[in-house]
């Protein structure tokens, strides 16, 4: 009877395991460290204030000499201002530093550069070194909101994958640090709900485990009591 009850509690453990999200195995991965796409800001009233931001994710400073940017229906090659951005830092690039300050309503910004041609209808963008070579690719949004920008995750992982990598942002933060990590959603009150912690797992799985063996005991009484031996005392 106990091995009939093994049985039913291993097998129940399994198909509850089985039916648990989990993260594939064959999952994106993010690619080593390189120079970001990290917002993009294309659907404003006014094209002089648009822009996007890149951001340095290495340890290392890297220069954007000879670097230039594509935009999607575009044939045109734009170039990057010759800058070299600083591990961990960010620069934004807009066809008018004046338009973007007034219509963004920023001023404190450093690391903001004129170089971005205001081209008429840009849908997504990328990003090629001074050796000819893609660094990035943002992939093509479903949609732009008008004054939103679409953000890379904070936690600045790139999977080439632009539905994993990226969010609408009703805040655009030009210059700093995205508002989202992976997980993370906007509140309509402008708050952020968190992401999953691996504490919310660990509690996931003592509560499918308790279910699964209460679930195995009812189904062995039941299994006794069908074979007309009474319970265990």
């Amino acid at each position: 009877m106990k091995r009939a009850f093994f049985a039913i509690f291993v097998g129940a453990l399994l198909l509850w395991f089985s039916v648990v999200p989990s993260t594939p195995a064959n999952a994106d991965e993010p690619e080593e460290g390189h120079l970001l796409i990290n917002e993009v800001a294309l659907a404003t009233l006014d094209a002089n204030a648009r822009w996007f931001e890149v951001y340095n994710p290495t340890n290392d400073t890297i220069s954007l000499h000879n670097w230039t940017y594509y935009f999607s229906g575009c044939y045109a090659v734009f170039n990057f201002p010759n800058i070299a951005i600083e591990p961990l830092l960010y620069a934004t690039i807009t066809p008018s530093i004046e338009n973007f300050t007034n219509y963004w309503e920023v001023s404190d910004l450093d690391e903001v550069y004129q170089g971005m041609v205001p081209y008429e209808s840009p849908t997504y963008m990328w990003i090629v070194d001074g050796d000819g070579e893609i660094v990035d690719d943002m992939g093509e949004p479903s949609t732009y909101v008008l004054n939103e920008s679409w953000a890379r995750y904070r936690d600045a992982l790139d999977t080439n994958n632009f539905t994993n990598d990226f969010y609408i942002e009703p805040n655009p933060t030009p210059g700093y640090e995205n508002n989202l990590a992976k997980g993370e959603t906007n509140q309509t009150d402008g708050s952020t709900t968190p992401a999953p912690s691996a504490l919310d797992d660990i509690y996931l799985v003592l509560v499918g485990v308790i279910a699964v063996a209460g679930v195995a005991a009812v189904a062995y009484i039941a299994h006794r009591r069908r074979r007309g031996v009474p319970p265990e005392t």
